[in-house]
């Protein structure tokens, strides 16, 4: 359960379960599901986590160069044209596997909030 202190190895000493974590015991211990349900349902929320989608504060700008506008932060990126390329498919929402980016350009997409993980695709 992502988020919950009871099970993070991080969360403060005592924490108590948080609600999905006591639902999901409960629903198991009444054996209204079965603990492979609930493997196979974090393997699908594993899987949505992946999703990457340009940041809804961004926009792509294709000048005398590649460009990535960061609406709020007012901070121009310049990228190369696979980067722009890769950052378009995310805008899309078509996230090709010929368009891997580099692992750096990806972390700093990230870190830099111009790309958004989660389980959600944010298209335009």
């Amino acid at each position: 359960m992502d988020g919950c202190d009871f099970v993070s190895d991080d969360g403060p000493p005592g924490a108590m379960p948080c609600g999905g974590l006591a639902l999901i015991s409960a629903l198991l211990k009444n054996a209204a599901i079965e603990e492979s349900e609930v493997e196979a349902t974090g393997e699908r929320l594993g899987k949505l986590k992946s999703v990457l989608s340009l940041s809804p504060q961004c926009s792509l700008k294709r000048l005398e160069k590649y460009y990535v506008y960061h609406i709020s932060h007012d901070d121009l990126y310049e990228v190369n044209e696979d980067g722009f390329r890769f950052l378009e498919s995310c805008e899309k929402g078509e996230q090709s596997k010929d368009l891997e980016p580099e692992p750096g350009f990806l972390t700093y997409c990230i870190d830099e909030g111009l790309l958004v993980q989660g389980p959600v695709l944010h298209t335009r």
